[in-house]
């Protein structure tokens, strides 16, 4: 399934907003890092299961978060990970 890059961005915001409701009142900015948002290690977990599951990314993000691991994931933005969610979920040849 092909997931419009502004779905997968929303789908990214709307899953965070709603497991960070219990842990912090602030506003989820695509600028705030995960870490930031008081999320348990579980969560983010969930977070990142749910993301592939919903976006059908089979293991691609946890793998490319591996990638990238000189970042930890708690230091990457909300917008970082919604873009490459949303970069992740476009057909293999639209991506670079």
């Amino acid at each position: 399934m092909q997931t419009e890059p502004k779905q997968a961005r929303e789908l990214v915001l709307g899953l965070i907003t709603e497991i960070t409701r219990d842990v912090d009142t602030r506003p989820v900015t695509w600028d705030r890092r995960l870490g930031d948002l008081g999320l348990e290690s579980i969560s983010l977990v969930y977070l990142i299961a749910e993301l592939q599951q919903q976006l059908s990314l089979g293991d691609r993000l946890v793998r490319e978060l591996r990638i990238r691991s000189r970042v930890e994931l708690p230091m990457i933005t909300v917008g970082e990970l919604a873009d490459l969610a949303a970069s992740l979920s476009q057909p293999t040849k639209a991506r670079s």
